[in-house]
């Protein structure tokens, strides 16, 4: 076996491992959406993993969706009829980043005004 084909193998195998290790994540993401209007196209937990995979392959967003046009088996496996826009992976970001850092914002500006004042020198 060369060195390129069992380079191959090994990245490929890191990517089945990846995909089935975000998937597993991803049904611990809450699904949440609004009980108004029609409901989304793209289920969060959905998106969550195509964020692990974009995160991972180091392209940028429009990069990574015109990637995913060319790979009908991985939306076939997340059951996805489309591909999802490049400005939904950043909203999804958003929500995410929203979702696991609830406090944050109120944490920093906490510790802003409940920070000791400086030693005058």
């Amino acid at each position: 076996m060369s060195y390129y084909s069992s380079h191959d193998a090994a990245r490929s195998r890191h990517f089945q491992f990846l995909l089935d290790e975000l998937i597993k994540l991803g049904n611990m993401v809450p699904n949440k959406s609004s009980n108004f209007g029609r409901p989304p196209d793209f289920p969060l937990p959905v998106l969550f993993v195509l964020l692990g995979l974009k995160f991972d392959s180091g392209l940028g967003y429009r990069t990574f969706v015109a990637q995913l046009n060319f790979n009908p088996l991985l939306l076939e496996r997340l059951d996805l009829a489309r591909t999802p826009s490049y400005s939904i992976l950043q909203q999804a970001l958003k929500r995410l980043s929203e979702l696991t850092h609830p406090f944050a914002s109120i944490s920093s500006s906490l510790q802003r005004t409940l920070s000791p004042p400086l030693k005058p020198r």
